[in-house]
């Protein structure tokens, strides 16, 4: 009878710990404003633990304007982070052409583990800024670029070369600040006419472990050549196009500059969304119910409703009780004297 009952608990014991043995990420990739730049065939997704080495690959399928991924995964447990990180790396031979990059995180709960599905991810592709020459000195040169609205993406490598058709040197790396704003000053430069300079987005993905960084391999246009005491000396922007004014072509070439109420507007915005991205991944991490959040935050506002109106209450009594209505029976009293 000891035996019996031992086994049955052992069995309940099992069902406690048994977990899917092989998981799959789902999801789809967009990249909507770019779907005439893009060839579906040249995007390359993969995913990432956080502290191991392996990369897993899968399957992309077309469907309209999205392109859907789905990757068997293995050897996962709660807590562990995926970050899954889109590319497209066939922007020509032309170095003026942009390259897109576009990443996502999730962390790993219960839900994933039961059901075996790691879904609906989307990963959102735009262009990897163009770094741009800011300013130099006799030994140096500064380039500055608008980083990406990106929360997977906390920096860039930076490549220089002297020769177009040669090879591109990594000189450094620069973070990402929350404003958005990255500069990277190069110091150490050869000999050379001019330089030109790209940039590759870092994802962090085994922090601690000596690999801080995963690198895209999609690199930005090139920039203009710079050379040193002269400054830009070979133009590679592209083109603006001419502004259409009253029926006649303007050939004066201006930059689109958003007002700043516009600017503050969608600094607002990106703000919002990286911070519900923080909110929702320790969320899900400290494993309580999004039931249980949203009670604990209508609480919150309701002790806070409460808060106000009794010092509304308060206040207004004290400004009443130095008013003249409170005074009315000693203004009586001096009348009849």
């Amino acid at each position: 009878m000891k035996k019996i009952y031992l086994s049955i608990l052992s069995y309940f014991l099992l069902i406690q710990v048994v977990y899917a043995a092989t998981f799959n990420v789902v999801g789809s990739v967009r990249y909507g404003d770019y779907e005439d730049l893009i060839s579906a065939n040249s995007i390359e997704v993969k995913v990432h633990k956080l502290g191991n080495d392996r990369i897993w690959l899968g399957a992309l399928s077309k469907d309209g304007d999205r392109v859907n991924f789905n990757f068997p995964v293995d050897d996962l447990a709660r807590n562990d982070q995926l970050i899954i990180t889109g590319e497209v790396l066939d922007s020509g031979d032309d170095v003026d052409n942009d390259s897109y990059f576009g990443g996502v995180t999730t962390v790993i709960t219960d839900n994933e583990l039961n059901s075996g599905l790691v879904g609906d991810l989307i990963l959102e592709l735009n262009p990897i800024p163009r770094p741009e020459f800011d300013s130099m000195t006799e030994e140096s040169i500064k380039m500055c670029w608008r980083g990406m609205n990106d929360f997977s993406v906390v920096g860039y490598d930076v490549y220089r070369t002297s020769d177009l058709f040669g090879d591109w040197e990594s000189v450094g790396k620069s973070g990402q600040s929350s404003d958005k704003q990255v500069c990277f000053t190069d110091v150490n430069l050869p000999e050379a006419d001019k330089y030109y300079y790209r940039i590759a987005v870092m994802t962090s993905w085994s922090a601690g472990e000596g690999r801080e960084f995963f690198i895209s391999r999609a690199m930005s246009a090139v920039s203009d050549g710079i050379s040193l005491g002269q400054g830009v000396v070979d133009k590679r922007n592209k083109p603006t196009t001419p502004i259409e004014t009253g029926g006649e072509s303007d050939l004066t070439l201006l930059p689109e500059v958003d007002s700043a109420a516009k600017q503050n507007l969608k600094g607002f915005w990106n703000w919002a969304g990286e911070a519900w991205e923080v909110t929702a991944a320790k969320v899900e991490a400290s494993h309580i119910s999004w039931q249980t959040v949203i009670i604990l935050v209508v609480l919150a506002i309701l002790l806070l409703v409460l808060i106000i109106f009794f010092i509304s209450i308060s206040l207004s009594n004290t400004t009443s009780r130095g008013s003249l209505v409170w005074m009315e029976g000693d203004l009586d009293l001096d009348k009849d004297k």
